[in-house]
Formats: structure tokens, C-alpha cells, sequence
């Protein structure tokens, strides 16, 4: 779908819309001036006119009067959209003239006043909000094409129904537009050792519980632990392995490098910024498979073993514990200096005191390990310089060299 331009609708384009239609009437005028149908008849009546010219014509005619019916039809509805816009203009005005005079009291001379009165009892309100811990009601719903994910934070029985209601309003607009929920794929998963674990219901069938859950390729588990999922990566890494070994007879390095970067690795390396471990295990575990591929790939091509950090300098292989430590940085890079949608206050706490210096939030066994705390750490430990870096390119490459030496 082509996106519009915001300038689209500006005052100067549809002035620019007002000539055209001018011309859309003198041009009807001029069509319905030559009038083909009575040059047509005159051409039927004279038997000296060969056939191919009388059908020219003729299908001349047609072709003009349905360009001026067409003319025609955009010349009124043009005419309607301005008046649509005008009518929303001055309701527009009107609405926001009544509300400063509600919340104020003033008329629009005094506006700005009216306006930062406004933001200020606004802030006023969240204030209050904070300090009694008010949840305003609203459960969280992230969607994605056809997939469609709703959750609460909760600590009482009053948030956690909030759940329900949000349940029974998918169940009346799914009845509504008649579209057809697939039940036997809908599952809930719950998170937390005090969880009273409630039970809902979607059309009067419970919803099955799971301990883990794919999403988007990865697999939650109800620990945010990703051991599964890490199982997982391994066991189709090494599937593709030992099929890409049976079938391909090669001994070029370059092939073997290639077959790796395009087949093997992605599969350890979707996403790893959801999933990225901290357990010794699991890193050995991961870093194994590129061992496992690397050393058949001496084999494959008749060179001597070589120790593994010796053979990936050779291969010009970084290590796959620092690719991921890679992905982890460069994405903060990007979301503290604004080149995502995510907005870093949300995230992260940033120091007041050092330049681009953060803060470490609370963590407990569910969070130590999400990305947030994950890469804190890291993030303080690089020089001044290379936190301020603007340009992602030239900060990934100082992250690089630095992982590198």
C-alpha cells in the first residue's frame, strides 16, 4: 500500500484541485460542443464515407461520453469533499473553543493560558495517580498480522478481571464482524510463584494452560528462562549440519564458509536479543555447534586439526557469544539514540550525572536476564566516546574491534 503524503491536503492542493475542476468543465463543454452524434449520423447518410472511418468515429463518440461522465462524477465529488472539509473545520474550532471554556473558563484570547493550566492539573493527576499506585484498567494488547496477545500485570482480584472483560469484548467483536477465533489455538500462560493462576473462558470453552509458548519463532517458557528454546535452535542446527554434510562434496573453504552464514548460523542467531543466555551451560552449548561445524569443515577440506580460537582467526570467525554481545549493544545504540519506535525512557534510567551513563533498575530471578539488565551492564563499561557515538555503523565496528582484542 503506497503511503500519502501529509502535504496531500494542504490549502495549496486544493486550490490546485478548484483550477482543475475549471478545466473539467470547459472540457466537458468542448466535448458536448462537437457532438459525434450527429457528425455520426451525416457519415451514415453519405455512402462516399468508407466503413473503417464511420466506425472510428463512432466509437470516438462513446469514448468522449464516458470521459465526460467520468469529468462530471469527480467534478462533484471534489465539490463535496470541500464542503465535508469545511463543515469538519469549523466543528473542530467550534469543539475546541467549548472545551478551553469548560476546563478553564476562559474564551480563546486567554488559550495559552488556558492550555498550560491544562497540562499542569494533567500532571497534577498523574502525580496522584503514582503515589496511590491507581491502575487505570486498560489491559496491555500487542498484535502482530493474525496473532493477537493480551496480558495483564496484576496483584488483586479486581486487575486480574480485567483480563475477563478483555476477553468478553474480543467475544463481541469477533460476533460482530463474524470472523471465527480459533479456540484450539488459544492458550494462556502465567507468570509469577504467586500467581492464583484463575481460570477464563472464551465462548464457554476454557482457555488451556501452557507452561511455554511459540511466539514469532521463539519459545517462552513460564520462567522466561528460553532453555527451551535454546534446546531447540541446537537440536535444528545440528539437523542441518550432518544434511548439509551428507549432500554437498566439496573441499573450498569459501563454500563451506558460505553454507554456514546461510544456513547454519541464522538458525542460532534469530532474535537473540529475546533469548540471549547468561548460564555458562547454555552458552558452551550454542558455541558448541560452531566448534562442531568448524572442525568437520578441516576435515571436509584435508587440513590439520587446529585448537578452536586458533581455527576461527583462520576462518576470520568471530565467536558466537560475542555476536550476540554484539546484537545486545548495537540495539541499545539504536533505541537510546532514537532510531527505533521504542522509547528509551521506558526502558532504561539514564544517569543525570555522566553522558549517556545508565542506571540499573531492580532486578529479581524473572528479570536479571532480560535485555534491559542484560545489557546495562555492558553498556557502562564502554568508554565515554564510544557511548556517544551517533552513527550505528561506526559504533558497531568500535564494538567489534573491542570484542575482537
Amino acid at each position: 500500500m503506497s503511503k500519502r503524503n501529509s502535504s496531500e491536503f494542504s490549502p495549496l492542493n486544493f486550490a490546485a484541485n478548484m483550477t482543475n475542476n475549471e478545466k473539467r468543465s470547459k472540457i466537458v463543454e468542448e466535448i458536448n460542443f462537437l457532438n459525434f452524434d450527429k457528425i455520426s449520423t451525416e457519415m451514415e447518410q453519405d455512402k462516399t464515407t468508407p466503413n473503417w472511418a464511420k466506425l472510428i468515429i463512432g466509437q470516438m463518440g462513446s469514448l468522449l461520453k464516458i470521459a465526460a461522465n467520468l469529468l462530471n462524477e469527480q467534478q462533484n465529488s471534489y465539490g463535496n469533499f470541500e464542503l465535508h472539509l469545511q463543515k469538519q473545520q469549523q466543528q473542530l474550532e467550534e469543539n475546541e473553543r467549548l472545551h478551553s471554556i469548560v476546563i478553564t473558563g476562559m474564551e480563546e484570547s486567554n488559550k495559552q493560558d488556558a492550555l498550560e493550566r491544562m497540562k499542569e492539573d494533567q500532571n497534577k493527576v498523574l502525580e496522584v495517580i503514582n503515589m496511590c499506585k491507581v491502575d487505570i484498567g486498560l489491559p496491555k494488547i500487542k498484535l502482530f498480522a493474525d496473532d493477537v496477545k493480551v496480558y495483564v500485570i496484576h496483584k488483586t482480584k479486581n486487575e486480574r478481571r480485567i483480563l475477563t472483560d478483555a476477553i468478553k469484548n474480543i467475544e463481541q467483536w469477533a460476533t460482530k464482524w463474524k470472523l471465527n477465533i480459533a479456540i484450539n489455538k488459544t492458550y494462556i500462560i502465567y507468570l509469577g510463584k504467586t500467581n492464583p493462576k484463575d481460570q477464563y473462558k472464551i465462548f464457554d470453552t476454557t482457555i488451556n494452560e501452557v507452561d511455554s509458548i511459540r511466539d514469532l519463532g521463539i519459545i517462552i517458557d513460564n520462567k522466561l528462562k528460553f532453555q527451551e528454546h535454546v534446546q531447540k535452535i541446537i537440536r535444528a542446527a545440528y539437523i542441518k549440519m550432518n544434511f548439509v554434510f551428507k549432500i554437498i562434496k566439496s573441499k573450498s573453504i569459501k563454500t563451506w564458509l558460505t553454507i554456514y552464514k546461510s544456513y547454519i548460523r541464522p538458525l542460532l542467531e534469530y532474535s537473540p536479543e529475546t533469548w540471549n543466555p547468561q548460564l555458562r551451560s547454555e552458552i558452551n552449548k550454542l558455541e558448541k555447534c560452531q566448534k562442531f561445524f568448524t572442525k568437520s569443515l578441516l576435515r571436509k577440506c584435508s587440513l590439520p586439526y587446529i585448537p578452536y580460537l586458533q581455527r576461527l582467526e583462520f576462518l576470520n570467525l568471530p565467536t558466537l557469544e560475542n555476536r550476540r554481545k554484539t546484537y545486545d549493544l548495537v540495539l541499545a545504540h539504536r533505541i537510546l539514540h532514537g532510531y527505533t519506535h521504542l522509547k528509551s525512557d521506558n526502558l532504561f534510567k539514564i544517569s543525570n550525572r555522566k553522558k549517556c551513563y545508565l542506571l540499573s533498575k531492580n532486578q529479581n530471578s524473572k528479570s536479571s536476564n532480560s535485555f534491559v539488565n542484560r545489557v546495562t551492564k555492558m553498556w557502562n563499561v564502554l568508554h565515554e566516546e564510544i557511548r556517544t557515538t551517533k552513527i550505528t555503523l561506526s559504533f558497531k565496528n568500535k564494538i567489534k574491534a573491542i570484542l575482537i582484542q
